[in-house]
């Protein structure tokens, strides 16, 4: 890595970029060999090198050269190396620019050495939003919820639906800072669920896409958060006092919004009680009249049911007094006709006996006029005796 110098011919001009000198009391590391310093040795390079060696260099450690790792050696400025550099304000947060997955940001802050960023109080989340704006020079994007504006963190509620903890498990305490109408845990069935949590650059938190969202991502230089001073303190015991005021003050508007809607449902239930009582007064009204109207309507039918037997009757006693008429004529006429044959047959057994009458008359005189003559013969038979 580089720690670039300026040298200004003499090994003890070495400066750092900032202006200030190294001198006897300052710590070097210079490669030596046998315990004799070697280098800087102010080579002069060949050409196409940029004169003598005037930059300083840093050995990493490797397996092969333990005993050498972190010694100082001069190079060319113009030789590539990697590089470390030196934060000019107070740092705990790194805020990487790049666009990565939840699961890669978390590997990448580990792969540099570094772990993945825990925002443990409210103090800390302006730190946060301050190391942002050391990542990023241009505006926010539109709109609000542009990849771009925010940034992974490592918290998620894989292991807890809904309950938010950093990803090793420590549990978040303070109040989170959410979005507006955040965490909604939104569910695709593409995409799954919200499970990871991305903060946005001017400090809100929202659940994301962890799996599929790239982003930008933050990771953190201490394992165990940052020391919290009185400032620190200030600003997390005004943040949880205004959100715990928050709280109350939406609880006692919950609780008014209740009391409002008990209220108005109360208000409602009366509305509709005296809705349904004038309903049911109307309907018994009604059902009086439809009573009464099948009443009259009874009665008009009874009347005319009556009126009909009664024109049936009359109806049936005319038919009756023309059937009796009817059969009293058939009678008459059969009357008539018996008595005209019992006449007929009378004259005629009247004939027949006066037939027989005369018959038996004549008959009757046959035998008186033949008893006469038997009477005369035999009177004349005694007259003739007696002489």
């Amino acid at each position: 890595a580089w720690y670039q110098r300026r040298v200004r011919g003499e090994e003890e001009d070495w400066e750092w970029v900032d202006g200030s000198r190294l001198n006897e009391n300052s710590y070097t590391n210079w490669m030596d060999k046998n315990d004799v310093q070697i280098q800087p040795d102010m080579w002069k390079g060949e050409e196409g090198d940029e004169g003598f060696q005037l930059a300083a260099r840093l050995f990493r450690k490797t397996r092969e050269m333990k005993d050498e790792s972190g010694v100082w050696d001069d190079t060319f400025k113009n030789t590539l190396h990697p590089y470390v550099c030196k934060f000019n304000v107070p740092v705990h947060y790194i805020v990487y620019p790049d666009l990565l997955n939840w699961y890669e940001a978390k590997q990448s802050c580990e792969d540099k050495g570094f772990y993945f960023a825990k925002i443990r109080n409210k103090a800390e989340n302006e730190k946060f939003v301050a190391a942002a704006q050391l990542a990023f020079k241009e505006d926010r994007h539109d709109p609000k919820f542009h990849h771009e504006n925010w940034i992974w963190i490592g918290a998620t509620d894989l292991n807890e639906w809904n309950e938010f903890r950093f990803y090793d498990g420590e549990e978040i305490g303070f109040t989170i800072p959410w979005a507006r109408k955040q965490h909604d845990n939104k569910t695709t069935k593409e995409q799954g669920s919200q499970d990871h949590v991305a903060v946005s650059r001017w400090g809100t938190w929202d659940d994301s896409f962890g799996n599929d969202w790239k982003r930008p991502y933050a990771c953190q230089c201490n394992p165990n958060g940052m020391e919290v001073d009185e400032e620190m303190e200030r600003i997390n015991r005004e943040w949880e006092n205004e959100e715990e005021r928050k709280k109350q003050i939406k609880e006692r508007n919950k609780a008014e919004k209740e009391r409002k809607k008990e209220e108005r449902k109360r208000n409602k239930a009366e509305r509709e009680a005296k809705k349904a009582e004038k309903a049911a007064e109307k309907e018994r009204k009604k059902a009086e009249k439809a009573a009464k109207k099948a009443e009259n309507a009874k009665k008009k039918a009874e009347k005319a049911a009556a009126k009909a037997a009664a024109k049936a009757a009359a109806k049936e006693r005319k038919k009756a007094e023309r059937e009796a008429k009817k059969a009293e004529k058939a009678a008459s006429k059969e009357a008539k006709k018996a008595a005209k044959k019992a006449d007929k047959k009378a004259f005629k057994e009247a004939k027949k006996a006066e037939k027989a009458a005369e018959k038996d008359r004549k008959k009757a005189e046959k035998a008186a006029a033949k008893a006469a003559k038997k009477a005369a013969k035999q009177a004349k038979k005694g007259g003739a005796q007696i002489e």
